[in-house]
């Protein structure tokens, strides 16, 4: 329950690229020659530099809600190292990518 909160939508994949280039194209779901055209068009090293700095608010977000996690129930500290262990990790995987 408490990873599910994390699942995105399929339709991210085509929301970023167009509103970073300006496109009114719809997200359909579907990955076609018009996604590709859009994802080309986005500048790499912005679109990197903006990633990087979203995935760690992203991960500030996901330990402020497992520190909420367990202050709600505390008899869920016994995952909370676990949990932290496993946003730092990613962090660190995701920093060499």
């Amino acid at each position: 329950m408490v990873n599910n909160i994390w699942l995105a939508k399929a339709d991210t994949s085509q929301e970023a690229p167009a509103s970073k280039s300006g496109s009114s194209s719809p997200a359909d779901g579907i990955i076609g020659l018009q996604t590709v055209k859009y994802l080309n068009l986005v500048n790499s090293e912005k679109f990197l530099a903006e990633y990087h700095k979203l995935q760690a608010e992203y991960h500030k977000l996901q330990i402020e809600y497992y520190n909420a996690v367990v202050k709600s129930n505390p008899k869920q500290k016994v995952f909370l190292a676990g949990w932290l262990n496993r946003v730092k990790r990613k962090e660190n995987y995701l920093k060499n990518v």
